[in-house]
């Protein structure tokens, strides 16, 4: 008898528990869902604030919950289009964040959705806000993608023709920057791994201190073509070229100033015949620029990067340029298959990948191989058409000029990621009328580019 009083007695407990106990959350979504309706937004923040507030929630159902309001907030803003529904879809980001706030996706929710509504000051704002506990590689590329937005790089003037340098700009002027050699270590990536030393020529901006640590340069590399050195472009320390002026020129009259390494694919500096045209060496400098240039050079000049690491490097990645002419185009088409983790402008002069190995060499097909290899390489690093920009030129008198244009217009026609045409292209191709193949080229193509360059990145040094 003692049993079934007992009995009894606890069902009438769970019965009393049953019907004292709180709404769950499915109960919570459906009374947001029916204020929203009725457009009854102070209702909806009053009911969030109640599961905020109610205790028996764990942090995965608070997180879960607030999840599928939000995404009920979107719907209906997307409908409505009303100020004080998008304060407070921003307002229930902000209370997620709060429950979890090493979680970086959460600061990317908000981002995304301050962007997407036009609002990139405070997407990037919410974006800084993300502490450093958090992983912030996937933050920091989007940061530059709308720090790029932001800038509107895609509303500068781009030239509808490239012009000749001014004969003033081929004079030395009175602010001049300086040459000097850089020595590092690396080695032979394109034969036996064996171990060498080799330089890179830099050219440093009239003001560089080395010891002044808080001052910034954007770096661009720069690479010479097939039978030529890094002294192609800029002369030597001793012996300066008209190119090299035309540098100084452009910074004395207002361009930011930047940091030029002129490298060389060649083994120990030293040209080698490989029976390919140098394709093989073209591509396997990546190793080289990765492992080896890049961390040296960085390591010792005053340049964006943060820290000498991969994160380091892909955290700089918008003051970084890589540029080259001829066998060096080549290079650079290559590097934005390797190296756009790393680089975000890119300058391929009087050259394109029917000189590399997969076409010259392996007879692959170009109008299969070119918009997939660099598609490809922007879809590996999660990058879209705003991550990269890409100025390539050619004179109309140059012989590599009918190879570009096949190049460019398979490019054009069948890639996904490289954009030419509508109101934010990402690829531009530009001709130099009149002009060669030669040194006076590259110094005309650098007059007309490297400014643009500066403009994306950050304006002149005046501003």
């Amino acid at each position: 008898m003692k049993n079934i009083i007992k009995l009894i007695m606890l069902i009438a407990i769970l019965s009393l528990c049953a019907c004292t106990k709180a709404p769950d959350i499915d109960g919570y979504l459906s009374k947001v869902g029916k204020e929203l309706g009725e457009g009854n937004y102070k209702a909806v923040s009053d009911t969030v604030n109640t599961v905020l507030k109610t205790e028996k929630f764990s942090e995965e159902e608070l997180d879960d919950g607030l999840i599928l309001i939000i995404e009920k907030c979107e719907q209906a803003f997307a409908a409505e289009k009303s100020v004080d529904l998008y304060n407070l879809t921003a307002e229930i980001y902000r209370e997620y964040i709060k429950i979890n706030s090493s979680d970086e996706k959460r600061y990317i929710g908000l981002a995304k959705f301050y962007r997407d509504n036009g609002e990139l000051d405070k997407a990037v704002k919410v974006l800084d806000s993300c502490p450093d506990y958090t992983d912030k590689k996937e933050i920091s590329k989007l940061k530059d993608r709308y720090i790029a937005e932001t800038r509107g790089y895609y509303d500068i003037d781009m030239p509808r023709s490239f012009e000749d340098v001014p004969d003033p700009f081929k004079e030395p002027c009175a602010n001049r920057g300086k040459l000097e050699y850089f020595y590092y270590d690396t080695k032979y990536y394109d034969k036996d791994i064996s171990d060498m030393t080799k330089y890179a020529l830099i050219y440093l901006p009239y003001g560089y201190d080395s010891d002044d640590a808080d001052t910034k340069y954007d770096v661009m590399y720069l690479m010479h073509g097939r039978d030529d050195s890094p002294e192609h472009f800029f002369g030597t320390p001793d012996n300066p070229s008209e190119n090299k002026n035309i540098i100084d020129n452009l910074i004395c009259g207002g361009m930011r100033p930047v940091i030029i390494v002129a490298c060389d694919y060649y083994p120990n500096n030293t040209q080698v015949f490989n029976g390919d045209g140098d394709a093989s060496m073209t591509k396997n400098f990546g190793y080289e620029f990765i492992n080896d240039l890049m961390p040296s050079f960085e390591s010792q000049y005053n340049t964006y990067a943060e820290e000498i690491s991969r994160e380091g490097f892909v955290n700089s990645r918008n003051h970084r340029m890589f540029a080259g002419f001829s066998m060096g185009a080549v290079t650079t088409w290559y590097r934005i298959g390797d190296s756009l983790r790393y680089c975000r402008y890119f300058m391929p002069m009087s050259g394109s990948l029917y000189w590399g190995t997969e076409i010259y060499t392996d007879k692959q097909d170009a109008e299969n191989f070119i918009p997939n290899y660099l598609d490809n390489a922007v879809k590996a690093g999660g990058y879209s058409t705003y991550d990269f920009v890409v100025v390539s030129c050619v004179g109309t008198s140059d012989f590599a000029k009918r190879t570009l244009d096949s190049a460019m217009n398979i490019l054009k026609t069948s890639s996904e990621y490289f954009v030419f045409d509508g109101s934010k292209p990402n690829t531009y191709y530009y001709y130099g009328y009149g002009d060669k193949h030669d040194y006076v080229a590259t110094g005309k193509y650098l007059y007309n580019v490297l400014p643009l360059f500066m403009q994306m990145i950050g304006g002149s040094n005046e501003e």
